[in-house]
């Protein structure tokens, strides 16, 4: 996890929330990962999916707030549940397992400490198919 001088779990957008239930960041992120679905996803572009498709992890909550965002309930942060570093890993697992051809993480940049972690754990237990971010 990475952690700035303050106590504070850091992502790109730098809000400066503590990340926790009482001060979630700007994209409604606690403390856990949020994921709203974890699945194969067979209608992405054909140049990262075969016909196994592509390892999806669609994460919850978003910085950005799009109006015309085409994932706006998963993207309010309310769908979907929390789950540790270590289930996020067994995840990735699960997907390589089922025959996945990548993992595709979706709108998973407020969490990227998160996995960043999971990633490594999973490459530790076995994980080798690409990731796409």
């Amino acid at each position: 996890m990475w952690i700035d001088g303050a106590g504070c779990r850091l992502c790109p957008r730098r809000c400066g929330a503590k990340r926790t239930k009482e001060d979630p960041g700007l994209c409604g992120a606690g403390p856990l990962v949020r994921i709203a679905r974890v699945a194969p996803h067979y209608w992405e572009e054909p140049c990262i999916c075969n016909e196994n498709g592509s390892g999806a992890v669609f994460f919850c909550g978003c910085s950005l707030g799009c109006v015309f965002c085409q994932n706006r309930g998963i993207a309010l942060g309310d769908a979907g549940r929390e789950v540790s570093v270590e289930e996020l890993a067994d995840a990735f697992l699960r997907l390589s397992a089922e025959g996945a051809c990548n993992i595709n993480l979706v709108t998973a940049g407020h969490y990227l400490p998160q996995v960043r972690e999971a990633l490594l754990i999973a490459k530790k237990r076995g994980l080798s198919v690409p990731v796409v971010y």
